[in-house]
């Protein structure tokens, strides 16, 4: 075998080209993965602002259904004793400065006007509360994803589950087709 200056050379130049392919592919590589997790970040930040949202919007209809709730059970009182405040009530029953008791059972309800107008507030409450949970599920999941901005969705999540706990637990157990302990057993 015949070993010379210039095979040498020329081994060194090959190596050295081999280096720089595989520096320039990792490099390039490199770009694409901090390009996706750049990309996969702004798409969770967008998703946390839309989810915040939605979460004020649900926040809004709960509590305009939970006074409506309230509203009605203090009109079913009355009528129990005679129906001499139901004027008042209609009037006192407000959200956001409008009357929302009177928009939701009219002027003079009766028995079967409030009893249809209980199982109505209750579905609207239920709704309200399943897509709280949607969200928290959702939020959750954005956690696992292990992105940045987890105090964001550490502040979303308590927004969620204030919600949750501030939510008429009576009527929750009613609507919700869940059962507790089968819940609780799966969970565990």
């Amino acid at each position: 075998m015949k070993v010379s200056i210039e095979s040498i050379l020329g081994s060194a130049r090959r190596i050295a080209g081999q280096r720089r392919e595989d520096e320039q592919g990792r490099e390039g590589r490199g770009g694409e993965v901090r390009t996706d997790s750049v990309s996969i970040e702004n798409r969770i930040h967008g998703r946390l602002l839309t989810i915040q949202g939605e979460l004020r919007d649900i926040q809004h209809s709960l509590t305009r259904n939970q006074i409506v709730s309230d509203g009605i059970g203090r009109l079913g009182d009355d009528m129990a004793r005679g129906g001499g405040e139901t004027g008042r009530i209609l009037d006192e029953t407000r959200f956001e400065g409008n009357p929302v008791l009177r928009a939701f059972v009219g002027d003079r309800p009766d028995t079967e006007t409030l009893s249809a107008a209980r199982e109505r507030v209750g579905r609207l409450i239920g709704d309200d509360i399943n897509r709280l949970r949607r969200l928290q599920v959702e939020a959750e999941n954005l956690l696992a994803a292990g992105g940045r901005g987890g105090e964001a969705i550490d502040r979303l999540m308590g927004g969620i589950e204030s919600s949750l706990s501030r939510a008429d637990t009576g009527s929750i157990a009613r609507i919700s087709s869940l059962n507790a302990d089968s819940v609780r057993r799966l969970v565990r």
